[in-house]
This record gives C-alpha cells, structure tokens and sequence, in this order.
C-alpha cells in the first residue's frame, strides 16, 4: 500500500475511534518503510493526542529521519507537535 491507502484507512480507524489500531497501522507503516507525511500525522495527532503521536516518532525513529529541518518544522507546524 501506498501512503494514501494508509491514510485514508488511518482516517477511517480515527472516526470510529480505534486508537489502538491507529497505532498498529503507525507501526505496519514503518515496516512496510512508508514514510508518515502531514496528512499522516495530523490524523494520528486527533487520534491519540500530540504527546503521543511525539511518542510514537521518537520510539520509531522518525521524529528527524530522513527530514529536513526545514520539513520537519513544517511538519510540526502544521500537526500542532510543537509547544
């Protein structure tokens, strides 16, 4: 699958509030080496908060990988994971 596949599907867990599943899906991203973009993190953020979804990056690696300073600001501008 592709990113949109995981976000559309993502999406779909986050409305029916699925949050655990939300994260399985996180992790079969990262597996499948599918790199989280805005869209990605911004469902992840209302589905399981901001401190969480922090989390999850940090643990997985991805919290500066393979970013940019300049992505990754606007990464965190756009999803609120900034203080």
């Amino acid at each position: 699958p592709d990113i949109v596949s995981y976000n559309s599907l993502m999406k779909a867990l986050m409305k029916t509030a699925r949050t655990r599943e939300v994260e399985e899906l996180f992790w079969q991203m990262k597996m499948n080496s599918v790199m989280p973009d805005v869209v990605t993190l911004k469902t992840m953020r209302w589905a399981l908060g901001r401190q969480r979804v922090k989390e999850l990056l940090s643990d997985a690696d991805l919290l500066a990988e393979q970013w940019s300073d300049e992505q990754m600001a606007g990464v965190a501008l756009n999803t609120g994971l900034v203080a």
